[in-house]
């Protein structure tokens, strides 16, 4: 009996110490991948000065438009496979969803604890969903409220692109400060801090 206890001990160290090496090696390559994005966007000249002045907005800018392209191409790319539009449009934002959780929180916020990465994960995906409803709301009060009875017919055509745009602006203000602020920010951080000093 004693010898089976040692044995399956010894086995689920083993397997814990296997797990950390692999986690481990992931996130040095990871990070490794994040430097190297980095390092070439520094280069670009308008995003290099964006850097120098404010670099946790230009990292946020860039791991959007990462998202963005990420959709766009998977929804493209999957319905080139044929895939139904509307399953393709789902895998394409679930592909998103996780390049932009990737994204935000191991190189825009820098926050690279592993520990909370489910609830973070559900708190992101939470915040998408969130953000799609207020889209909705905001498209209807910014088209049927504002842009046209404003402008009326003659920008009949461009309204609800215009009113998208304002949206757009809006939401990803919205996100900035819930992702730096209670997902991944110093708020979460700080609330940490006093369980760690005991």
């Amino acid at each position: 009996m004693p010898h089976i206890h040692e044995k399956i001990d010894f086995t689920t160290v083993r397997s814990r110490r296997f797990s950390g090496l692999a986690r481990t090696i992931n996130m040095h390559t990871l990070r490794n991948a994040l430097s190297a994005l980095e390092t070439m966007i520094r280069h670009v000249p308008i995003l290099s000065f964006l850097f120098e002045k404010k670099p946790a907005v230009a990292k946020y800018l860039i791991a959007g438009s990462l998202s963005t392209a990420t959709q766009l191409g998977g929804l493209y790319f999957l319905v080139l496979l044929h895939l139904h539009y509307l399953v393709a449009t789902s895998l394409a934002f679930i592909a998103a969803l996780i390049v932009s959780f990737t994204l935000h929180k191991f190189w825009t916020f820098g926050d690279h604890s592993l520990e909370r990465v489910p609830v973070q994960f559900i708190s992101h995906a939470a915040l998408g969903i969130t953000n799609l409803f207020i889209n909705g709301v905001l498209m209807y009060i910014f088209v049927e409220n504002l842009l046209h009875p404003t402008f009326g017919d003659p920008l009949m055509p461009h309204w609800y692109v215009a009113a998208q745009a304002l949206t757009s602006l809006l939401i990803a203000l919205e996100s900035f400060f819930v992702y730096r602020l209670f997902i991944f920010g110093y708020l979460r951080r700080s609330a940490r801090e006093p369980e760690l000093h005991v």
